[in-house]
């Protein structure tokens, strides 16, 4: 029997709810990662950087003590400078801090897009439910998409934090790895051990 309106709302905000929960550690996940690659690249850069205005700009006569001749250090720069050059062109290619960016902005949508879904703690007012799944809405059409080829991986990196964190809540001092190693091992031997519907 179908709900009411009403009900059916209440129904679909607690579903955006959760899903907004999800896309918040989506988001942050892919915003590390992308943000530790750009600062990796820019790193290479930079020190790519330093090295050729240091052999650049000393005096050739100071490196005798590098095992090869005077030629061959110019060779090296040139090397150098090629390879800079090809880092500069990787990092405006995959635009890793920019992609960074994106998915902040994407978690901290989805973050205040959460806290407006959240009726436990208030009142149930149809407006009020029907601006918030709006807000929903609106966050999901101004955002970075959730790359399909990485989707699965991040909702189980998702269950998995959740799992963890109920068990953290009662076993605080428990070790973070190992319990994952053990939730891992209890989860994988579960879905091995269940019979795949014929249906």
């Amino acid at each position: 029997m179908a709900g009411t309106d009403q009900e059916n709302l209440i129904a679909e905000a607690q579903r955006r709810y959760r899903v907004a929960d999800m896309l918040i550690t989506m988001h942050s996940i892919l915003r590390d990662s992308n943000s530790r690659r750009a600062i990796a690249l820019d790193s290479e850069m930079f020190l790519s950087s330093i090295v050729i205005a240091a052999l650049a700009f000393v005096d050739l006569d100071l490196l005798d003590w590098l095992p090869w001749d005077e030629d061959s250090t110019r060779v090296a720069i040139g090397l150098i400078a090629v390879f800079t050059f090809f880092i500069g062109l990787v990092s405006a290619r995959v635009d890793w801090k920019g992609k960074a960016d994106a998915h902040a902005r994407a978690a901290k949508g989805y973050t205040e897009a959460k806290f407006k879904l959240d009726f436990r703690d208030r009142k149930y007012d149809e407006e009020a439910i029907r601006r918030s799944l709006a807000q929903y809405e609106e966050v999901g059409r101004g955002t970075i998409p959730i790359p399909e080829s990485q989707f699965l991986r991040l909702k189980a990196e998702h269950y998995k934090k959740n799992s963890l964190n109920r068990i953290l809540d009662r076993f605080p001092a428990a070790s973070i790895c190992l319990t994952r190693l053990r939730l891992r091992f209890r989860h994988t031997r579960k879905a091995w051990g269940e019979k795949e519907d014929s249906s």
